[in-house]
């Protein structure tokens, strides 16, 4: 096996595993007491400024540490009110290993306060508007649109944008309609679908696509392909 092959096999493992964390609601002040109650609060009433209504606090559970527990935070949703996006409010607070590794990755310290419209559409697919910009060497998958805004812009111009991305999304294919989130449920269960057909998706790549393999080992396409050849007769040989 192509040496490359063999350093990026184990990320391909990750990226096509099953999906073991389910979000579930939480007692934010209860189980989170040493978080920053300030900035969802702020967060909070700029949104519903904007005419948005709190659906509630969620976070991940599964058998292993999840996202949320890595990052020791919870995560608000809201809803506009036409009921068609959600919003996602969340600040991490990584510990301090993970603190200096992240700020030594470029566009990764925005991470850490996030505000995220997202859209789920009839046909599968998603639309999301967010201040993180892309820090990952990964495409998005062609079943979901992601737009990336500056994190200086306001609650209300967010959303204004993200009913234009929208908008956009839905003229490209004829059919396409909007599902409704009337329920902190529906949020995380639309999401936590999208997370299973991404999985799907990169397992059909063998975790990841060729133009993702050559950018990661800094080669060819060609070279690229005999490197996904090699990782996918890794993952079959367990």
């Amino acid at each position: 096996m192509d040496p490359r092959a063999t350093s990026i096999l184990p990320q391909c493992r990750n990226l096509i595993g099953e999906v073991v964390h389910r979000p579930v609601r939480c007692d934010a002040r209860q189980e989170y007491p040493k978080q920053d109650h300030r900035w969802y609060a702020k967060q909070q009433q700029e949104f519903e400024a904007a005419g948005c209504r709190l659906l509630g606090d969620y976070r991940y559970v599964g058998s292993t540490p999840s996202a949320t527990d890595h990052m020791r935070c919870f995560v608000r949703a809201l809803v506009s009110p036409d009921s068609f996006t959600g919003v996602v409010l969340y600040r991490a607070h990584p510990p301090l290993w993970q603190k200096i590794v992240l700020f030594f990755i470029p566009g990764v310290k925005q991470v850490r306060k996030v505000r995220d419209c997202e859209s789920f559409v009839s046909d599968g697919t998603s639309v999301t508007t967010s201040i993180v910009s892309p820090s990952s060497v990964l495409d998005t998958p062609p079943h979901e649109s992601r737009r990336f805004l500056p994190a200086r812009i306001s609650s209300a111009e967010l959303l204004e944008e993200h009913r234009r991305h929208v908008a956009e999304w839905c003229a490209k294919e004829a059919g396409r309609s909007l599902l409704p989130l009337h329920t902190v449920e529906d949020f995380y269960n639309f999401d936590f679908a999208m997370q299973q057909r991404t999985q799907r998706y990169r397992k059909g790549h063998g975790g990841m696509t060729v133009a993702e393999i050559a950018r990661i080992a800094r080669c060819s396409e060609m070279e690229a392909q005999a490197i996904q050849r090699d990782i996918i007769a890794g993952l079959q040989a367990g």
